[in-house]
């Protein structure tokens, strides 16, 4: 038990948002944010505040300590990372002890942040209640868990791609259906006009690329999936079904997942923004078929308070025993390391057993975790990306925070950032040395355009002479580059002056990194590092060949070199193996530009992928244009050598862009990126 409240209640209050004036552009990449100095530091300030209260208990209650924490994280992260506002819920013995808005919900309307008003998008935070729905069904015995969810589903049936190993609900649940990530214009922007759950999970569903229960991988479609089985079972829509089941109990009237936005829910919806210029953007994409993944679904913190009050309190409204289902460890990728309760993925604070669920939209980052033998839960929401996306970790960072501040370490536990001894020492290099090598995420899609997040997600692990191993690209703070970890049994790795666990098996990386993902290493085929060097090569080639060739005409021509040659067979062969080349550096260059237009802005770039804007979606289709002249250039290059077309410089230059352009076309094919509509490359 937390210490008793000293205060009778803690009462909801707002202030203004302040921004900085910084022009800032935000670099690519799909995975990892960077955030600047100044946040940096104020993490570390907030860390370190957070573990002096766990170090010594102050005499307080939970609700003045949550305060203290919040107002002073909050209002700093709102200024430095220019993000209009946020709001924090903290539940502790058995009920709501802090609830507070900050900055502004719109900032046209300078309409401020209130927790018990102010509705915002939870994201994938909304999969909790898609769990609970499902683990409600499974408490009543309408369904089994470990049974082919075919046998619930007459509109569909999922394909039978690994005999004897059929996908279920518990699958689903724990992200391990073994579906490939593809959400390519799954989102709307608005939320009219959608189609059903039912159709859309039907009509395109991605690719079955690993068998079920294999490998954990967070995974859309199946909670998608997961939600139309609720539709098949109980015969109602899902969201009024998760009304029924789960919302109204707890007396969450506030919460919505219908779209468009029913006008009886009273909550007034937070405008979602990311940084532009010296003001803001409104961002999109917030909307989509896919209810139970948390797309449209818009709550309040005071609601995840009553939310997060019933999960820990076992509440009888929900089922018997329901919560305890939700909650338990379902799926581990190795045993050795936290895993996956339905929805929620484990962690291990202070020895302590967390559970976290985040949820990202454009415009929008939230983060709850439970500390269910403490009895503390924490909500945290942003209305806006931040700069460089600062949004993302601000979350996770005020909530780890909360957590340390009001549950001390477990017993035996070593202070934060001390080294633990038991390293099994020098003697141990030559077991290091096997989990040297390069790894990708298992989030990365393997059958679809979104392939290309993989250029920059890769982990690099190298092993050290002492039996240690450093990894570089596994944290998902932006502060942190390279870490080094200890190996403390065979296979299994502490951070050195971190609170990081990972394991070794099997070629998979676990117990790092973003929830419900894993880290398959690659073969030495695979690895980005060199792709990104050959494809860079490839494109100045493509780039001197689309401007050098119309300047070796035009100087031809003004040399009087280029007479009746030009209008002979062997004269027009030639003029159109030039023109191949031409257009192949063309449409490199066009491709090229295209791509860095895209990523440029990562806040942007996530609404790009979910809306499906033309800028990514005819991508491919300029790849299988390039191709065609890339083919000819292919055929034209032996023929140069054969018939003594040009000059020797001017053959080995043509054969340096027939080559340059296979590396480019065979690189971006590899990468999802060459491909027509119905046949993705």
């Amino acid at each position: 038990m937390l210490p008793a409240e000293a205060t009778s209640s803690e009462a909801t209050s707002t202030e203004a948002t302040r921004t900085a004036a910084t022009r800032c552009k935000r670099p690519w990449t799909m995975l990892a944010r960077a955030v600047s100095v100044a946040s940096l530091a104020a993490a570390s300030a907030t860390v370190s505040a957070a573990a002096a209260y766990a170090a010594e208990p102050p005499a307080v209650g939970p609700g003045a300590v949550a305060e203290e924490i919040a107002d002073e994280a909050v209002s700093r992260q709102l200024e430095s990372d220019r993000i209009p506002g946020a709001a924090v819920t903290v539940v502790a013995d058995g009920r709501v002890v802090f609830s507070r808005g900050y900055g502004l919900a719109d900032v046209d309307d300078a309409r401020p942040v209130e927790a018990e008003r102010t509705g915002f998008f939870p994201a994938s935070v909304a999969k909790t209640f898609t769990a609970t729905a499902l683990g409600r069904l499974i408490g009543q015995g309408r369904l089994d868990p470990h049974a082919d969810i075919n046998e619930y589903l007459d509109d569909m049936q999922v394909p039978d791609t690994y005999p004897g190993t059929p996908v279920t609900a518990e699958h689903l649940l724990t992200h391990t259906g073994g579906f490939d990530n593809d959400v390519v214009g799954r989102a709307s922007a608005t939320g009219g006009g959608l189609q059903s759950l039912g159709r859309s999970v039907a009509d395109a569903p991605p690719a079955r690329v690993r068998e079920p229960g294999s490998v954990v991988a967070y995974d859309n479609y199946g909670f998608a999936l997961a939600g139309h089985l609720v539709e098949a079972i109980t015969g109602k829509p899902f969201e009024q079904y998760v009304r029924e089941a789960v919302l109204a109990p707890l007396g969450m009237d506030s919460t919505t997942l219908a779209q468009p936005r029913p006008t009886a829910v009273e909550a007034s919806p937070a405008t979602g923004y990311r940084p532009a210029g010296g003001g803001f953007e409104v961002a999109r994409g917030q909307f989509g078929p896919w209810t139970p993944t948390g797309a449209g679904v818009v709550t309040t913190a005071a609601d995840m308070g009553r939310f997060m009050v019933g999960q820990l309190g076992d509440d009888p409204a929900l089922g018997p025993g329901v919560t305890a289902r939700v909650q338990r460890q379902h799926f581990t990728q190795d045993d050795r390391v936290p895993g996956m309760a339905y929805a929620f993925a484990e962690r291990s604070w202070d020895g302590r057993r967390v559970l976290v669920k985040d949820g990202d939209l454009p415009g929008f980052h939230s983060n709850l975790a439970l500390v269910p033998e403490a009895g503390v839960g924490v909500f945290v929401t942003y209305n806006g990306d931040g700069v460089d996306g600062a949004a993302f970790w601000d979350a996770k960072e005020l909530t780890r925070a909360l957590i340390r501040g009001l549950v001390p370490p477990a017993p035996g536990e070593p202070e934060p950032g001390a080294e633990e001894p038991g390293a099994m020492g020098a003697g141990a290099v030559g077991n290091a040395d096997r989990f040297a090598g390069t790894y990708r995420p298992s989030t990365v899609s393997s059958d679809s355009m979104m392939r290309f997040a993989g250029l920059t997600s890769a982990v690099q692990v190298r092993a050290e002479r002492d039996g240690r191993i450093v990894t570089d690209g596994l944290s998902m703070d932006p502060a942190v580059g390279e870490q080094h970890w200890v190996q403390r049994s065979p296979g299994v790795f502490t951070e050195v002056g971190g609170p990081g666990r990972i394991a070794f098996a099997d070629g998979v990386l676990a117990g790092a990194g973003p929830e419900a993902t894993a880290y398959e290493r690659l073969a030495w085929y695979e690895v980005p590092g060199p792709h990104l060097i050959a494809v860079g090569a490839a494109a100045v080639v493509l780039l001197l060949a689309a401007a050098g060739y119309p300047a070796v005409v035009a100087w031809e021509r003004w040399r009087g070199a280029r007479t009746q040659a030009g209008t002979s067979r062997r004269g027009r062969a030639q003029s159109g193996a030039r023109l191949a080349a031409w257009l192949a550096g063309v449409l490199g260059v066009v491709f090229a530009c295209q791509f860095a237009v895209l990523v440029a802005d990562g806040n942007a770039l996530s609404e790009r992928v979910l809306l499906g804007s033309p800028l990514l979606t005819s991508l491919p289709w300029v790849g299988a244009a390039l191709a065609l002249p890339v083919a000819g250039t292919v055929v034209a290059a032996p023929a140069a050598w054969v018939r003594g077309w040009w000059a020797a410089p001017g053959r080995v230059a043509y054969t340096v862009v027939a080559a340059g352009g296979v590396v480019f076309v065979g690189i971006a094919a590899y990468y999802g990126l060459v491909g027509l509509p119905g046949f993705p490359g």
